[in-house]
């Protein structure tokens, strides 16, 4: 049974499953729209946190390949500081510090 199998039906888990479908994906067009799609998912299920953490990873990919990944940094940035979340806020700044400079 495959992780889309298993999570059919649940949100939380198909939310988890698109976000790995974007670390697991070798091409950067299929990687974003999994990001994409994931991080839209956990806005709808009202985790916020995972929203942040996902707007970060490809946003840090896109600035390792020379696109500007600044505006889902700050989103993901926003949304740590509102939330209190302060354990991700370094790598979050350190990634929108690299994409400044």
């Amino acid at each position: 049974m495959t992780l889309h199998e298993r999570a059919l039906g649940r949100r939380h888990w198909e939310a988890f499953a698109r976000w790995a479908d974007g670390l697991a994906a070798t091409d950067p067009g299929e990687a974003a729209e999994a990001f994409r799609d994931a991080a839209g998912r956990f806005e709808e299920i009202g985790r916020p946190v995972e929203r942040a953490l996902i707007l970060a990873d490809p946003a840090a990919g896109e600035a390792r390949a020379g696109r500007n990944g600044r505006a889902a940094l700050e989103e993901a940035r926003d949304i740590l500081r509102r939330t209190g979340a302060r354990l991700f806020l370094p790598d979050v700044e350190a990634a929108l510090a690299a994409v400044t400079a």
